[in-house]
């Protein structure tokens, strides 16, 4: 799947200025999109996610797990976290990109 940002259905980002919340939101577009393809988020394999500031991922680590868990639960497919200088959409207010590979049947 293509990198998700915290764009909501309007476009508009959600939790500008938080992280977490924007986690969610990716998590939650993450879901609408491999659900569209009659998977779940059981279905991925790999996830990368880009942030623009580790330390502050590292700070919000427990809230961003109970958040994870919320979606993924005991599921947890490969993962890195990479630190970037920008995002495409970071002008918008996005703090964190993540892109997913799923194996859909």
């Amino acid at each position: 799947m293509a990198g998700q940002v915290a764009f909501d259905t309007n476009g508009q980002v959600v939790g500008k200025g938080n992280l977490v919340a924007q986690f969610r939101r990716v998590c939650e577009n993450l879901k609408t999109l491999v659900e569209s393809r009659g998977g779940s988020l059981q279905d991925i394999a790999k996830m990368t996610i880009y942030v623009l500031d580790k330390e502050e991922y590292r700070r919000q680590s427990k809230a961003i797990g109970e958040a994870y868990r919320e979606y993924f639960g005991r599921h947890y497919p490969a993962m890195t976290l990479v630190e970037v200088k920008g995002l495409y959409d970071q002008d918008a207010g996005c703090l964190i990109e993540i892109e997913a590979i799923a194996a859909l049947g």
